[in-house]
């Protein structure tokens, strides 16, 4: 009898490992396929005369799509020659043709780099921009630098304004300017382009925004869960519905299935990694030059549980305050989504949410990659580490990088930081 308990329960959990490598493969499936219409979208565009946007990830890409846009995202593109190793090709190239500093931020210099270059890794089509929407309240540097990208190609630049949420808290007079802000910049696109607003349409749009983040806010919740279902290896791969798919049916239907995916993982106790030691916050943009470093990471049983500048372009503020999207007040739900994102709160605001994550998620270390071209953000790395450890007595990894531009790296004495971290985490663990 025993045998036969013991036997079955091997079948079940067999079944169970097919099932989550059947959907690892369909997950894959669907970014492939979804990311190729969109690559076609952009190229049937330019055929049939079809206005394009060149738009910041943070920008409430809803809007765009109601106005029947092609709304390309130069930023990510640097994102993925950072993958292919071209990224410092770009950055170089903006430099020598620009004149742009090398301290200057990578990701800003990469898009630049594509635009004199004309080109994109891969060799996928660039398309040309008839109008740029840039955005001035959340990056110094893309405040700027869309100013050089609409002057090259001579079009029209539209930059969001809106207020500093320096409290946590967004009253309504700073609610009403965001939701202004985005009213005039319909205004400004109908003004330069033939495309109309139809208020119904984003309604629709905003719909299925609304319905694609309360999956990611399940999801959330599941992450909570010991031994944890999802890394940042995975985070990687999701970085597109967070920003391409917003609104859409393929955001809904991808989410639906990671959410189906770690549902199942924390129901029958199956993490990410085999051996799961350590739970981690990781506070940077991705550094997709090191993809190998976060495989590392997990191979040695350190799972980031919470990557705050992922899920923190957006859906953190409202997550953490219990905000939900509503599709009957767009302007409003898209403002308070934006102003009340990670990148735009004050770091004692930014610190708390950290504490919160760490309770909830039961963390053990804290990753905070100080990004050297990316000062607004990475000027307060020590500062974070330091009031974490003092209050919530967990240790953090800081090291010098830059995100993008793989030239600016010492990838061997991140390793060496990164194991005497570990080290350092394992003691910790057992002191406790």
């Amino acid at each position: 009898m025993a045998s036969m308990i013991k036997e079955g329960g091997t079948d079940l959990a067999k079944g169970i490992h097919e099932r989550l490598e059947q959907r690892r493969r369909e997950l894959k499936e669907l970014r492939t396929r979804h990311m190729r219409a969109y690559e076609r979208s952009l190229q049937q565009a330019r055929e049939e005369g079809k206005p394009t946007v060149w738009a910041l990830s943070l920008m409430p890409v809803e809007i765009m799509r109601a106005m029947d846009l092609a709304v390309y995202y130069p930023e990510l593109e640097t994102a993925a020659s950072t993958v292919t190793g071209k990224a410092g090709y770009f950055c170089e190239t903006a430099e020598q043709i620009g004149g742009l500093s090398r301290d200057l931020c990578s990701l800003m210099r990469g898009v630049i780099g594509t635009m004199y270059k004309d080109e994109r890794s891969q060799g996928r089509f660039l398309p040309h921009p008839d109008l740029v929407i840039g955005e001035g309240s959340q990056c110094d540097a893309f405040a700027k630098g869309w100013e050089v990208v609409g002057r090259y190609y001579g079009v029209p630049l539209f930059r969001v304004e809106g207020a500093f949420c320096l409290n946590g808290k967004i009253n309504e007079h700073q609610l009403q300017w965001g939701a202004s802000e985005l009213e005039r910049m319909v205004a400004f696109i109908e003004e330069h382009v033939k495309s109309k607003f139809r208020m119904g349409r984003l309604k629709e749009i905003m719909s299925l925004s609304a319905k694609a983040a309360s999956i990611v806010q399940k999801i959330l919740e599941y992450m909570k869960a010991i031994p944890e279902p999802r890394g940042m290896v995975d985070y990687l791969r999701d970085w597109n519905y967070l920003i391409v798919f917003l609104g859409t049916e393929e955001a809904v239907e991808y989410w639906s299935l990671v959410l189906e995916d770690v549902k199942e993982r924390v129901e029958n106790g199956i993490g990410c990694v085999e051996n799961e030691r350590f739970r981690l916050i990781y506070d940077q943009g991705p550094i997709y030059h090191m993809f190998d470093w976060y495989e590392y990471l997990q191979n040695k049983g350190a799972v980031v549980c919470f990557a705050p500048n992922w899920f923190g372009l957006g859906y953190m503020g409202m997550y953490f305050d219990g905000y939900m999207i509503d599709p009957e007040k767009p302007f409003e739900s898209l403002a308070l989504k934006h102003f009340y994102s990670h990148l735009n709160v004050s770091l004692p605001v930014q610190i708390g949410r950290y504490i919160r994550i760490i309770k909830e998620w039961h963390i053990d270390g804290v990753i905070i990659p100080a990004h050297t071209t990316c000062k607004i953000y990475s000027q307060s790395a020590f500062e974070k580490a330091r009031t974490l450890r003092e209050q919530c007595n967990i240790p953090s990894l800081v090291f010098d990088i830059d995100c993008f531009d793989e030239r600016d790296t010492d990838k061997n004495k991140i390793m060496r930081d990164t194991d005497q971290f570990l080290e350092i985490l394992e003691s910790s663990k057992r002191r406790s």
